[in-house]
């Protein structure tokens, strides 16, 4: 690892939301490192991403053998949140048992995107990320699940969330 000092007029930093949060709170801690930044981690949302797994009838089509996206699709009363499907095509060629590769053949990811309100924060202290999110008072959460319960329950399969992290 090299170390150095380094002058720029302006820097451009792109190491993802957490990433470059951390990089730059950790900077501003370090002696002779950036200025504190009262407004770093204000204003944090998670985009209202949602991930839901479909278990689809024993007879359908192998999903394993889909196309990686397979589409977007709308629904009544879904807001503003963008709808999609994608397939586990990625894990056809993993040495998996069996009876797994059969289970994952049944299943399609449920993909839901839309925008919250950004009233999220990220903190850094003692050497540690602390992200502060509360999903369930984000409206956009509330209508993907509704979709996600409309699908099951129209389809009569199965939606698993893939819970977020708190």
């Amino acid at each position: 690892r090299r170390r150095g000092r380094h002058r720029a007029r302006r820097v451009v930093l792109a190491a993802g939301t957490l990433n470059s949060v951390q990089l730059l709170a950790r900077s501003s801690s370090a002696p002779g490192g950036l200025a504190q930044m009262p407004a770093l981690g204000q204003v944090f949302g998670a985009n209202g991403d949602t991930l839901g797994l479909w278990t689809r009838d024993d007879d359908a089509p192998s999903a394993l053998l889909a196309p990686p996206f397979l589409g977007n699709f709308t629904a009544p009363d879904q807001g503003g949140a963008v709808m999609g499907i994608a397939s586990l095509a990625w894990l056809k060629d993993l040495p998996l048992l069996r009876h797994l590769k059969r289970a994952f053949s049944r299943r399609l990811l449920v993909i839901g995107m839309g925008i919250d309100s950004g009233a999220g924060r990220v903190s850094f202290a003692d050497g540690h990320l602390a992200v502060h999110y509360d999903a369930a008072s984000e409206p956009v959460y509330a209508a993907i699940r509704a979709v996600f319960i409309r699908l099951g329950r129209e389809t009569r399969s199965k939606i698993r969330l893939v819970a977020k992290p708190t």
